[in-house]
């Protein structure tokens, strides 16, 4: 039952029912009191009878005479006085009653000395308990019908109120009945109309009674009009704390939780579930020039395009800050890859506001269930990781594939013990070396972190740096390749040995601020020129911000230090972007390296970048050799330095100058051997 009432309807039922309890209580309670309090007046009258009537017309002497009656003279005295206070109806029926009915007065051995009914004078009664309380000082009282024997020829009054009154005297004279230090002679006990008394009582509760409903009523209803009108404001704030809670204030769009609980709810079901995650490109940067109202200008523009563009099941939802979501039922993989594309054309139509036409454009992320999850939360961590994949290369759309999820939940714990890997000395430093192709001689090495894991063995950087460049543990991490590599290259000079060492950076590397102390430092610290210490960046890190990148980078040249272009060819880079950037060196990518003597397209563009590369002043290192007609083409072609595992695998930096030792001349022989002229 109490789960089908709501909670007013069950504040009203057992608030009524208290409130009739507390009216039955305090009604009893008061009628308790009211009832005391007439049956009091009801004393004072009889005690003024006792009083006026008994002491002022008897005196101590009579209760005193030991067991004789009142001569009849005085009876007859004090049934005159007596009998003008009482009115008594025909056939004895008691009318209205100004004074008293009976009156009896007794000595202290239960003897009556005198009553207004003559039959009684001069008997002896054993009494009862409110006589004998009388005869103790106490003013008592009882209801009673004064029926007797015949004998005492009593009239039937009814009920009566009997009032029994310590009669006092001190000095031969009557003293006042609650003089408590005068002995007691004697009692009173006078009959009073108990019809009168009982009228007023039920006359008095009645009222009460009414007073008191009317009151409770009025409280109830008081009660419950307040507590009527505070629960539904609070079932009104309620449902808008309800619908704030599951949808965004800005866009009026679901937020984060909304969506999440909608996709749950569907994935339940077991249908084939699209989430595409839309993330705007260079959203700060309006924020930060033309300020937030703008910015929001912006965010509701796209909200509105992305519900006008939605199905009538589709879900749209602003997860937050610049980042938006639609889930779409029933669609496959290829299909959602076509609906993440009309939307990016949709986004990037100009958004007029502060005087501007802004273009804007965004990075789409696309999952599919079940291929990509079964939960909505796994579903978006895998969009999330498609959607910086398409802003890492500009793609606009990317559905995920798991081999570009860098943050398993292994490769987390793994990153996560890269700080005690570093304290700990189970980071190591091997060298690749590149061999000059004109004189086969070695001329530089790259320098490529290792993880020698106490339980995984040897650990390659593909497993925890991807993961690594997005935290702060980059930075000391770098110093450490840095500072091992020099010390391998001071090593190597002190033999006689004189090569230049590549370290990788990455994006974060170009934005942190002790960058340039740190390799300044090192540098020193070794007593290396900085001529022997080159830095490779990938084309996505130079592309992360080229301003900022060209910035570093001019400093870093002017210190003297080499600068190269590592992986060219998976990006997006040109030659004609690298005019402009203050590097001196261009590694090819061994995807473009395995073209080398296959003819066809492929070769020929692998023998232009070579071309172009030396007329923009670089130096040409190709990557990825494994076989030695690709060495010899590659040579033919003008390329300067090659590094692969034709000519050497990389190996722990200690061990550098004992292959040296052993390998340079096959080395040579096999740079300088027979090769095939390549005209480029």
């Amino acid at each position: 039952m109490w789960q089908r009432t709501t909670l007013l309807q069950r504040f009203g039922s057992i608030s009524l029912l208290l409130i009739v309890l507390l009216g039955l209580v305090t009604g009893l309670l008061l009628r308790g009191v009211l009832r005391d309090r007439t049956i009091e007046d009801a004393q004072r009258t009889a005690v003024s009878v006792a009083v006026v009537g008994v002491q002022s017309q008897l005196t101590p002497e009579d209760l005193a005479r030991d067991f004789l009656p009142l001569p009849p003279e005085r009876i007859a005295e004090l049934d005159a006085a007596m009998g003008a206070a009482v009115t008594v109806g025909e056939a004895g029926e008691i009318g209205e009653v100004d004074g008293f009915v009976r009156i009896k007065v007794w000595n202290p051995q239960h003897w009556l000395v005198y009553s207004d009914n003559r039959a009684l004078n001069g008997r002896w009664f054993p009494g009862d308990d409110a006589l004998d309380d009388a005869l103790a000082g106490e003013v008592t009282w009882e209801v009673t019908d004064l029926r007797s024997p015949e004998e005492f020829e009593e009239r039937d009054f009814g009920e009566l109120l009997a009032v029994y009154v310590p009669l006092r005297a001190t000095e031969g004279r009557f003293a006042a009945p609650d003089d408590t230090s005068a002995p007691v002679i004697g009692a009173s006990e006078v009959y009073l109309p108990w019809q009168p008394i009982a009228a007023a009582i039920a006359r008095d509760t009645a009222r009460l009674w009414a007073v008191l409903a009317i009151g409770l009523a009025v409280l109830y209803a008081g009660l419950y009009r307040l507590v009527s009108r505070a629960s539904i404001r609070l079932r009104r704030q309620a449902a808008e704390n309800d619908h704030l809670a599951r949808h965004d204030t800005l866009t009026g769009l679901l937020n984060r939780r909304g969506f999440e609980e909608q996709a749950r709810q569907r994935l339940q079901d077991g249908t084939r579930q699209a989430v595409l995650l839309v993330d705007l490109d260079r959203f700060q940067d309006v924020n930060d020039t033309l300020g937030h109202d703008a910015g929001d200008d912006i965010l509701r523009e796209v909200a509105d395009r992305l519900t006008t563009f939605a199905g009538d099941g589709d879900v749209v939802a602003r997860l937050g800050g610049d980042e938006f979501a639609l889930l779409r039922s029933d669609v496959d993989l290829p299909a959602a890859t076509a609906l993440a594309a009309r939307i990016g054309e949709l986004i990037k139509q100009p958004v007029s506001t502060a005087g501007l036409d802004l273009d804007v454009s965004g990075s789409i992320g696309v999952t599919v269930s079940p291929d990509h999850g079964t939960d909505i939360g796994d579903l978006l961590r895998h969009a999330d990781i498609a959607m910086y994949r398409a802003k890492e290369y500009r793609s606009g759309a990317e559905a995920y594939r798991a081999e570009i999820d860098h943050f398993s939940a292994d490769r987390l714990e793994l990153a996560s013990e890269v700080r005690r890997a570093i304290s700990e000395r189970e980071l190591c430093v091997f060298l690749q070396p590149q061999i000059d192709l004109r004189t086969g001689t070695v001329v530089a090495a790259e320098a490529l972190i290792r993880w020698d894991h106490p339980t995984r063995g040897m650990v390659s950087p593909g497993a925890f740096m991807p993961i690594v460049e997005t935290t702060d543990l980059i930075r000391p991490l770098t110093a450490f390749v840095i500072d091992e590599a020099l010390r391998a290259c001071a090593e190597l000079d002190a033999a006689g040995v004189a090569i230049v060492v590549a370290v990788n950076l990455s994006a974060h590397n170009l934005t942190d601020a002790q960058l340039l102390p740190t390799v300044t430092r090192l540098l020193d610290e070794h007593g290396l020129p900085a001529s022997r210490l080159r830095l490779e960046l990938t084309e996505s890190a130079l592309l992360h911000d080229p301003t900022g990148a060209t910035r570093v980078l001019t400093v870093l040249r002017d210190l003297g230090i080499g600068l190269s272009v590592d992986d060219f060819g998976t990006g997006y880079a040109s030659l004609a972007y690298l005019r402009d950037l203050p590097v001196d060196e261009l590694k090819i990518d061994r995807s473009l390296v395995v073209a080398a003597g296959q003819g066809g397209d492929d070769e020929a563009l692998l023998s232009v970048c070579i071309s172009l590369g030396h007329r923009l002043g670089l130096t040409i290192v190709a990557e990825g050799i494994e076989d030695a007609p690709t060495l010899h083409w590659l040579a033919d072609a003008g390329c300067d330095l090659a590094q692969g595992y034709l000519t050497a695998r990389p190996m722990p930096a200690d061990d550098v100058q004992a292959w040296l030792a052993a390998n340079a001349a096959s080395t040579r022989e096999l740079v300088l051997g027979e090769r095939t002229v390549v005209t480029t």
